[in-house]
């Protein structure tokens, strides 16, 4: 099966640069993302949770919604800072959450189980120390604006792109939130990562720290 390839860093910014990120604000960001895609990729039954920027998060402006779900809230939280541990060893590292097809009757890891679309998003640490209130404040609102227009990038991709989703199948149960088996890992960035939207034979191995979200 071939699968897309989506390139969030090509997506916003246009090339295939980086998002540099102060240390405080990594796991709020890949959180942030995790949730985007997951919740707009969710086919079952699930409520929304709307995240208010202060309340819920470290972010002044930023806002997106979540799956209002609690087993989907600590899957996401545990592997996101798994990344986020991993992009810190290296102070570099690409987030990547692949979602894959297949059921629960042919097990997760069978051969019937194949990768039909993939998000990335490359991130470096900001090595620049910050000296006031005034300059780390900036910083964060250029962090937040750039994020913000990540999420809506992602709610518009996705919406232009519905009819990619492979179909349930039977034995797939339609009360589960996250239908289809989902990856999130991290890899140092030495993986190829084609340029937006290429298209790809099969799925590439994945290195670093995985986890599996699925049949919640």
């Amino acid at each position: 099966m071939n699968h897309e390839r989506i390139d969030l860093n090509s997506l916003v910014f246009a090339k295939h640069s980086p998002m540099t990120l102060d240390t405080h604000l990594l796991e709020d960001v890949l959180e942030a993302v995790a949730h985007t895609i997951l919740f707009h990729r969710a086919l079952g039954k699930t409520a929304s949770k709307q995240i208010e920027p202060m309340r819920h998060s470290s972010f002044k402006s930023v806002s997106y919604v979540r799956c209002g779900n609690e087993a989907i809230e600590k899957l996401v939280r545990s592997k996101c800072k798994s990344v986020a541990d991993s992009i810190r060893k290296s102070d570099k590292g690409v987030m990547s959450i692949q979602l894959f097809t297949g059921d629960k009757g042919s097990g997760w890891f069978s051969s019937k189980r194949e990768l039909w679309e993939e998000w990335t998003l490359a991130v470096e640490m900001n090595q620049e120390p910050s000296f006031s209130f005034a300059a780390d404040s900036e910083r964060q609102q250029a962090t937040e604006s750039d994020l913000q227009k990540m999420i809506m990038a992602i709610v518009l991709q996705v919406c232009a792109n519905r009819r990619r989703v492979p179909k349930v199948t039977e034995t797939q149960s339609s009360s589960d939130i996250i239908t289809f088996p989902v990856e999130i890992s991290a890899h140092d960035g030495s993986r190829s990562q084609g340029s937006f939207l290429s298209r790809l034979v099969g799925g590439p191995a994945t290195s670093g720290v995985s986890g599996l979200l699925g049949g919640m």
